[in-house]
């Protein structure tokens, strides 16, 4: 099983990345930056306070992964009481 993981990741310059569907190499983040990610995302000028699926996807395409990506895009989106209607 961890033979078959590993192979979705790769180490460039001591950067984690893992390949992708529809992006060819995803920047793993570690836990310091998530939040981050979701302010940008979410919050900021490029936001649009989407619910947890469609805020995954955009930080897919944003070239960014870590394992729990999708469990902490939709306790995000929790936190905001407007965009729980959101919440796909």
């Amino acid at each position: 099983m961890l033979g078959r993981n590993a192979r979705r990741y790769t180490l460039i310059d001591k950067h984690l990345f893992k390949y992708g569907y529809s992006h060819p190499l995803l920047t793993s983040v570690d836990d310091e930056h998530v939040n981050q990610i979701f302010t940008e995302l979410h919050e900021s000028i490029y936001g649009s306070h989407i619910g947890g699926i469609a805020l995954s996807l955009k930080v897919t395409r944003a070239s960014y992964y870590w394992p729990k990506l999708k469990e902490d895009n939709h306790w995000y989106v929790k936190q905001w009481e407007p965009c729980q209607k959101h919440d796909d």
